[in-house]
Parts: structure tokens; C-alpha cells; sequence
């Protein structure tokens, strides 16, 4: 697979000026595969529960620039979770069987298309079932493959009277997520619940995009959002940031994905009123950097010089009014 071609001319700025506060923040991670198309790191191992960070161009694509939108976004989504999952199935972090498996999209109908592509071009697969609600009663099979954006334990509550009938017929589940610190805490507390009376005990896999992310109020738009303050980053999205002045300012990207996809008109206009958010408060002596510090602290906007954030919210409130 091609990758996305991002712009690279900054690509090891982060690297010569930032490197030790980045490793403080990601000594943590155990490196299972380390490449520009699909990095794959081990966040979590318990008795319950095993977590990952992946990362693609794609949805590093995806994360940083919020003009990438519609059939263009789709695609692009299709593409990061195909990769995925192959070296996923490589690594054999994953087994997948696909007349044991149950897909479930419980909060996201903006990844169904990309998932069920991706499972297509990955595995063959053409025969399982798909879910976008755990209202129903579902046909239970071994594995439970679970794809949404995960926000908190809301995202989750309707999981606990699925898994007490299930009795032990679901032997895994796998969480494919744009997801956040709150989501991953309660699916651990969830797993544990889960597993309290049962006699085979449920493996769960939880597969985060780009990072876990915290989900909190924006300190410019006062959002709610996927902020990556505080957040745990891949490594590649951080040097990501890197690529343009716009990226280390951006608005959240994650939480917009289901306006992006089928609303990009309405996404777009949103994106002018943040921009133009910026121009009024440059006016007003708020600088770039310290945009920079307010959105995302682990960046270093000095890197990129000189920066006028009036400029610079100018030419992309410019930039969105040629696509609309």
C-alpha cells in the first residue's frame, strides 16, 4: 500500500528539540513494530486486558489536518484499518475467525464502510454479522469485535447485560477505537466485572489509534473534545505535529470524525468559526506559541520560528473557503 505522502521538510525538528520530554512521556511503551506505514506499541498488559497503540499514515492524516474530509476521509479510513489489521494477524495479536466473529459499530456509523473494506481486503472475509446496536439480542459468537470512538464509561453501558447472557460463549473481545483515558479505564474496571463469575475468563484487546486521548473541554472553542493534553501519543503522531504550523494549533479532530465523513459542508464552516476564533484573540495579543502551549503543551512552537497567528488563521480560513 501506498502511504499518504505528508509533508516532511520539519519531519525531525521534534527530534533535536524535544526528544527528552517526549521519552519522559512514552517510557512506557514496549515497541512490537516501528515503521512509517503501521507502528504497533504495547501500552498495557494485565490478567484481563492488553492494550495497543497504532499508528498509520492515514489517521495521523486524519488527526492532524481537519480539511481531510468526505469519501477522501472514508477511504483513507479504510486504508489505516486494513493495514492494521494485517500486521495485526502477522504479529498474532490477532486470530481472527470470520464464522466466529460478531462486528459491532455501537457508536460510529462513520467506520462501518472503512471496517467491513478493510476486513474484506485484509482476511476475505464476506460472511459475519454487523451490529450498530446492543439493543437487540445478538447472535453470540467467540469473538466480539468492537469499532466506535470511545469517550468514556457511556460508551460501555450497554455491554453489561450482553456479556451476564452471554454465559461463555464470547471468548474475546477486540476494541478497534479512537478512544480516551476514561474509555480505557472503564473498559479495565469493566473487564474485571465482566470476568468476576465467569469460568473462562474473557481475553480483551484494545487496539487505540494514534494515542488515548483525554476527553475534556477545549480551552479555545470550550468544546468537549479528545484533547491531546495529557494524552499518551505514538510516537509518530507526536513528530506528525511537525509537519505544519496549522497542525500544532489544529482543532480536535477526533470528535468531529462523524461530521467530517457525512457532513463535511456543516464540518467545514465549523472550522471557519474556530479559525476566526484565533484571528479575534491575535487581535486581542494572544501569540502563536502560546497557542501552541494552551493546545498542545508537549509541542515546541518555537521550532517553527517567527509565527503570526493571525497569518497563519488567515490562510486557513482561506484554504477552507476553496472547499466550500
Amino acid at each position: 500500500m501506498k502511504a499518504i505522502n505528508l509533508p516532511n521538510e520539519k519531519r525531525n525538528v521534534f527530534i533535536r528539540n524535544k526528544r527528552l520530554h517526549f521519552n519522559i512521556r512514552h517510557k512506557m511503551l514496549q515497541i512490537i513494530q516501528q515503521d512509517f506505514d503501521c507502528s504497533i506499541y504495547q501500552i498495557e498488559s494485565t490478567d484481563h486486558l492488553n492494550g495497543y497503540f497504532l499508528s498509520t499514515p492515514e489517521t495521523r492524516h486524519l488527526c492532524c489536518d481537519l480539511t481531510f474530509t468526505g469519501n477522501n476521509l472514508e477511504h483513507g479510513l479504510k486504508q489505516a484499518l486494513s493495514r492494521s489489521l494485517t500486521q495485526l494477524k502477522y504479529y498474532e495479536l490477532l486470530s481472527p475467525e470470520e464464522n466466529q466473529t460478531t462486528l459491532l459499530l455501537p457508536s460510529s456509523s462513520s467506520l462501518a464502510f472503512p471496517i467491513r473494506e478493510a476486513l474484506q481486503e485484509s482476511f476475505g472475509w464476506n460472511r459475519y454479522n454487523t451490529f450498530f446496536s446492543l439493543e437487540s439480542t445478538l447472535p453470540l459468537t467467540k469473538q466480539l469485535w468492537i469499532v466506535d470512538q470511545g469517550k468514556d464509561a457511556n460508551s460501555l453501558s450497554s455491554f453489561d447485560s450482553m456479556i451476564k447472557n452471554s454465559g461463555d460463549s464470547i471468548e474475546q473481545m477486540v476494541f478497534l477505537t479512537f478512544g480516551t483515558k476514561q474509555y480505557l479505564e472503564a473498559i479495565k474496571e469493566k473487564a474485571l466485572k465482566w470476568n468476576e463469575e465467569r469460568a473462562k475468563k474473557i481475553e480483551i484487546k484494545i487496539f487505540f489509534f494514534e494515542g488515548v486521548f483525554e476527553y475534556t473541554e477545549d480551552p479555545i472553542s470550550q468544546e468537549m473534545i479528545f484533547s491531546k493534553d495529557q494524552a499518551n501519543l505514538a510516537p509518530e503522531y507526536v513528530d506528525a505535529h511537525y509537519y505544519s504550523e496549522i497542525y500544532a494549533i489544529e482543532k480536535d479532530a477526533i470528535g468531529s470524525l462523524e461530521q467530517r465523513v457525512f457532513t463535511p459542508m456543516l464540518h467545514l464552516q465549523n472550522q471557519k468559526r474556530y479559525w476566526n476564533t484565533l484571528i479575534e484573540k491575535a487581535q486581542n495579543g494572544f501569540t502563536y506559541n502560546e497557542a501552541v502551549k494552551q493546545k498542545y503543551p508537549f509541542i515546541d512552537g518555537s521550532a517553527f520560528g517567527d509565527i503570526s497567528l493571525q497569518e497563519k488563521a488567515t490562510e486557513q480560513i482561506n484554504k477552507i473557503e476553496k472547499l466550500l
